[in-house]
């Protein structure tokens, strides 16, 4: 084994079983400080909104905990009250929605005195959560306001246009704007809780200072009240797309650019050498578009390898420059294209992710955020431990071979937003 290569810190070991009625559950024990976070993953995200009611994901996850009913356990609560009471509890309530997925988390104290409560007034949300129509109409004014004002941006306007071309008319692509917000009812948002944020594929994922059986035991009072669910998917299979160019004038002096394609999901077998090959691909863009040619201050390459995957290069460039850096963006990708992922670059890089490896899980909120996705994307538990050792060997031409498969030019799709 070489230097570069070395064994790493072990990544801790992850634990799995089910609730009774079914969520899956993923626990890592750790017992550096007084802390547990907990974050429940739904199959629930924007991709689920009706086709016709773009924005439902969204509402739900603006309205969950604004109101809580009566119940056996505690009084009703409104948004304010719910508030107080995670505060006077030391816990921290996050809500999130993503493209596939509805995200809820909590932090706090380690201490039963502290965590029993706080998991019972976050049970009390998930299970009876009520949507006001006061709330609800506020909500449905305050994101239509902000869709109008990011409709302006020319970011936005870049990434709604790369994904219109990736995604073509698979729901991904769909968007709220305001007639969409504006066929949504009250309804719709408790139809779209009972059918998708329910246990039937729900994960549940445990980091903190905790023992085996106190993670069971909060694994179960706080999934015990979710309803059932419906087990739904989504195909995630996209037609091929077309290589493409769309240009979208705007008075913006600053101009967007966007180059990417369709990939692979965290499953697939090229998901680890592309990204390596993706990690390189940064390296050489920013030596050519910003050291050499001076055209961006920053340009990156995202990839996403999740149940679908994606890779985007982004950069913000002069308007009247937009082109010359779009084509130097082009030059490095048709060269990895032709030649191969550079050998220097792909060293340089993969040694760079395996010792930073450790670093991405040296806190509980950065390794609760990596366990929740393997579970989300299906991937084993042990995916953390072996991801460095699956890393290491990877060979240079595997890493070309997966560039070359999924970033043809013949599969990208560009944008460029901003100039005349």
């Amino acid at each position: 084994m070489s230097r570069q290569h070395r064994p790493l810190p072990a990544a801790p070991a992850v634990a799995r079983w089910h609730t009774a009625n079914g969520v899956e559950v993923r626990f890592v024990a750790r017992h550096e400080v007084p802390i547990v976070d907990v974050n429940l993953d739904f199959d629930a995200g924007a991709v689920h909104d009706p086709a016709d009611r773009a924005g439902v994901a969204e509402l739900v996850r603006s309205l969950l905990f604004t109101a809580i009913p009566r119940g056996d356990t505690g009084p009703a609560l409104d948004e304010e009250a719910i508030e107080a009471a995670f505060d006077e509890l030391g816990a921290e309530l996050s809500v999130d929605v993503r493209p596939s997925c509805l995200s809820v988390g909590l932090r706090m104290l380690s201490a039963a005195a502290w965590r029993e409560p706080a998991i019972a007034l976050l049970g009390r949300g998930l299970s009876r959560p009520r949507f006001g129509v006061r709330v609800f109409e506020r909500e449905r004014d305050r994101l239509e306001a902000w869709l109008a004002e990011q409709e302006t941006e020319t970011e936005w306007v870049a990434e709604r246009a790369f994904e219109t071309g990736v995604f073509g008319d698979h729901p991904l692509a769909r968007t709220p704007d305001a007639d969409s917000l504006q066929r949504i009812a009250l309804s719709d948002l408790d139809a779209f809780w009972r059918s998708h944020c329910g246990a039937a594929g729900a994960i549940l994922t445990i980091v903190g200072d905790l023992s085996q059986a106190a993670a069971e035991d909060l694994a179960a009072r706080l999934t015990v009240g979710l309803p059932p669910g419906a087990a739904t998917s989504v195909d995630y299979r996209f037609a091929p797309a077309q290589a493409t160019l769309q240009r979208v004038a705007h008075d913006a002096a600053q101009a967007h650019v966007l180059v990417g394609a369709l990939t692979v999901p965290a499953t697939h077998a090229d998901a680890v050498p592309l990204a390596l090959a993706n990690r390189a691909l940064n390296w050489r863009l920013h030596a050519v578009v910003r050291e050499r040619d001076g055209l961006a201050y920053d340009v990156s390459s995202t990839l996403l390898a999740s149940r679908y995957g994606f890779v985007r290069v982004a950069l913000k460039t002069r308007a009247d420059q937009a082109e010359q850096a779009l084509g130097a963006v082009l030059e490095v990708m048709d060269a990895y294209q032709r030649d191969g992922v550079d050998a220097d670059d792909f060293e340089r890089m993969r040694n760079e992710m395996l010792r930073g490896y450790p670093l991405g899980l040296d806190s509980n909120a950065k390794l609760l955020r990596h366990v929740a996705d393997t579970g989300f994307d299906g991937l084993p538990p042990d995916e953390l431990a072996r991801w460095p050792a699956r890393a290491a060997a990877v060979a240079l031409d595997e890493a070309s071979r997966a560039f070359a498969a999924h970033l043809a030019p013949a599969r990208r799709v560009s944008v460029i937003v901003g100039g005349r």
